[in-house]
Parts: structure tokens; sequence; C-alpha cells
């Protein structure tokens, strides 16, 4: 038996002689970056309830695109001294001497007329000058073909006419308003002698009656023949708090948009209720940044008696332990969380068998 021991103990000696080979290890990559490491819990409030919402806006120039006024006459170089004239002779002087045309008169055209000008008028002037002279006596003036007829207003009225200069009518398209609407609003304007009618196919209007009724209408039309939302400004504020519906009629009472409102027509307050929003709508973007404020004003003003929430995160002790203290303290009737001595059997940390100096039930 002592000669075996003695055999083993020689093959360790021998193993142990043998020089053992280290253990390669290949190196970590090196770690970019902040390794990724997770961002550092910090307390505070839940959701961000100090910031605003945002508010969409876009401010236009205030401008509407209208279409190009008439131009000014140049300096006139012809002049008339008509004293109750007989006004086939009037006629007779303009049509045939002075502008050269071809022209006819109606028997039952007559009466006197006076024209003087006392400064010389333009060329362009002057068939406007004589539809003005025979309106007086109940006459007006066509033109078809090259031929200018002189005949009573009741001939003429409503008809159409070849030239701008005549008593006749004429087709202003519209670019932008609706030409029933605008035929509507302009009606009244057109007096005795003028008339408008709607033509809704090609969205324009037939302006009749003798030059100068003719003009100031066509000058209506361009006035309002407007791209009304070219210079808008528009605002869409968030609602946060109730519906889209009363908090429009609120911000409308506020603005005092509504009939008779000092406002009104100015600013326009529209609900959108399935996007929960108010759309601000004013032509002047000054309107627009008073809506800002005074949306401003009130949501934080809400936002002040808003219940909120806060994160804290713990260090030294269980979350239901904490919650369980707390509720003890400020809502005794309602005490929901289990502490970890009642889930476990166990005493939870920080809660030992000494009496504790704070008594949530007082």
């Amino acid at each position: 038996m002592m000669r075996a021991w003695v055999v083993v103990l020689g093959v360790l000696a021998v193993a142990g002689c043998e020089k053992a080979e280290p253990l390669v290890l290949e190196a970590l990559p090196p770690i970019l970056g902040d390794g990724n490491r997770a961002a550092p819990r910090v307390n505070g409030r839940v959701g961000g309830v100090d910031t605003l919402p945002a508010v969409q806006v876009t401010t236009g120039s205030g401008v509407s695109l209208a279409l190009p006024g008439a131009t000014a006459p140049g300096p006139g170089d012809i002049s008339f001294n008509f004293v109750d004239t007989d006004i086939r002779e009037v006629v007779a002087q303009v049509l045939g001497t002075v502008l050269r045309v071809n022209y006819t008169i109606d028997p039952a055209v007559r009466g006197t007329a006076t024209l003087r000008t006392t400064n010389p008028i333009a060329r362009s002037q002057v068939l406007p000058a004589l539809s003005a002279v025979l309106a007086q006596n109940g006459a007006g003036i066509t033109q078809s073909a090259g031929l200018y007829r002189v005949v009573p207003a009741a001939a003429v009225a409503g008809g159409l006419a070849g030239g701008a200069d005549v008593t006749g009518g004429a087709v202003v398209p519209l670019r932008f308003a609706s030409a029933e609407d605008l035929a509507r609003v302009l009606q009244p304007y057109a007096g005795a002698g003028g008339k408008i009618i709607a033509d809704q196919g090609r969205n324009a209007l037939i302006v009749g009656g003798e030059p100068a009724t003719r003009e100031a209408l066509i000058s209506l039309i361009s006035a309002f023949d407007i791209n009304a939302l070219s210079g808008q400004s528009y605002a869409l504020f968030p609602v946060t708090s109730g519906g889209a519906k009363d908090f429009a009629t609120s911000l409308a009472e506020t603005f005092r948009t509504g009939s008779g409102g000092s406002l009104a027509g100015v600013v326009r307050v529209v609900p959108m209720e399935r996007m929960n929003s108010v759309l601000i709508v004013s032509s002047q973007a000054r309107y627009i940044d008073e809506a800002r404020r005074v949306y401003g004003l009130v949501e934080r003003q809400r936002r002040q008696t808003l219940r909120g929430w806060n994160v804290y995160y713990l260090q030294n002790s269980r979350s239901n332990d904490i919650a369980y203290v707390l509720q003890q303290a400020f809502t005794p009737g309602r005490v929901t969380a289990v502490p970890t001595a009642r889930v476990t059997g166990q005493v939870a940390p920080g809660r030992g068998s000494q009496r504790s100096g704070f008594n949530a039930n007082g």
C-alpha cells in the first residue's frame, strides 16, 4: 500500500512541474458614446402640464386681390358749347362732325340740350357726355355693325351694345364672387336706368344702362369681385377642456363677433368639433395675436386649478409602503395601498417593532 501511494505522489509531482498554458481572452470592443445608458430618472410632473398646447397660425397679407381698375382718361382737346340746342342738332355735331361716325336718329327723339365744357375733354369721353345729355331727354345710343342709333330709352333698356361708351350693356366676367349673390347685392344701386343680370353658367354679370350708370356699376363689381381668402389670417386653437362649440361661443362673446358687435365681419370664430379645436379667421393679423393672448390667459388660469400628476422615484423603500402611509395621512377614508408587511407577513423596510412618532390617524 505504501508503494502505491509513492507512485501516485510521483505522478502528481511530475504533472505539477509541467507549465500550464495561459488562457487567451479576446479584448472587448470599446464602448462608443454613453454606452446606451438609460436616461437618469428625474422627479417631476407627468405629461408636461406647464406647457401650453401648440397653436397653428398662418398670417396673411391683409390685402384682398381685386380686378384692376379703369385707367384715368388722358388730357382732353375737345370742347362743346351747346345752350338750349335741339337735341338732334347736338347729335349731328357730336357724331357726324366730331367723331365722324355713321348714325341715325329716331323720329321720336325730341327735345333740347345744354352741353358746355369748361375744360377740354378727351375723345374717349365724348360719347359718355352725349349719352348723359340724351338720357335727360329720354333717349339713348346703341351701336351695331359700325352704325350708331339714337333711339328712345325704352328701346335700348336692357339691350347689349357693341361699345362701352353708348347706352346698352356690358358683360363682366367674375373671377372670385358668385354672379347670383353679387347681382342680388348690387341691384339696389342700379337705379331706374340700370339693370344687372346674373349669368350663372359663365359666372358673369350683364350690366345695362346709360354709360355713367354702367360705369359706376362696373366699378362696384370690381370692388366686390375680390379673393376674400387671399389676405386672411388663420389660427387653430386646440380645446383641452370641454367642447369646441362652447369654447367658440365664449371666444365670440369675448371678441364681440356676433350680430351688431364691433368686430362682426372682421373676426370669425368657427368651432371645429371633429378636431376639438376652434378656428379664428380675420383679415387683420393683429386680431390673431390678440386671440392668442386671450387663449394663453384662459389656458394658464385653467391649469392652475387642474389636477396634475407627479412622479417620485424611491431610493430606500417600497412604493406600496409609501403609498400606504401617504393615503393614511391625506385620504384616511380611502386607503387602497397594502403595505409589504401585510402581503408577506414580514415587517416592511423602515417599519420596526418600535412605536413611531408619526401617527397617520392622528
